[in-house]
């Protein structure tokens, strides 16, 4: 019988992964999180059917079809959806994703966004655009 360490992670070729703290909890944790994925991969999505959607997952449709599937990047942050923010969230959606691309070097609708926590607050980018050069390089 064969044990196995439950601090073992087992990462899939050609993907590399990071994440920190960005200061968008209160708590300190991590809130910022970087997937990378080798040149080729694609991507398919399910999305919700609701009529209130978040600003991540509008820039992430428009995305996905822009790219045609081709994702190179998936930022996520936890501790703020960035839903029922306007345009102004969407904005900085969109700013988030174009400052990672720049520090990957590939195209922006190449990034899909992904956000989660509270609901109605402006999602703090200034934080995320912080910490992107940082979360990029440890990827």
């Amino acid at each position: 019988m064969t044990t196995q360490s439950h601090n073992t992670i087992h990462l899939p070729k050609g993907f590399s992964f990071s994440a920190l703290a960005a200061g968008i909890k209160v708590s300190g944790r991590l809130d910022l999180a970087l997937v990378e994925s080798a040149p080729g991969t694609t991507a398919a999505a399910l999305f919700t059917k609701n009529l209130v959607v978040a600003a991540p997952i509008e820039v992430g449709r428009a995305h996905l079809a822009k790219a045609k599937g081709r994702i190179r990047a998936i930022i996520v942050n936890s501790g703020n959806a960035n839903c029922a923010t306007g345009k102004a969230g969407q904005k900085a959606c969109e700013l988030v994703c174009q400052e990672l691309a720049s520090q990957l070097t590939i195209r922006p609708e190449q990034v899909f966004p992904s956000s989660t926590g509270i609901i109605g607050v402006p999602l703090p980018s200034e934080k995320i655009l912080a910490k992107i050069a940082e979360l990029a390089y440890t990827s």
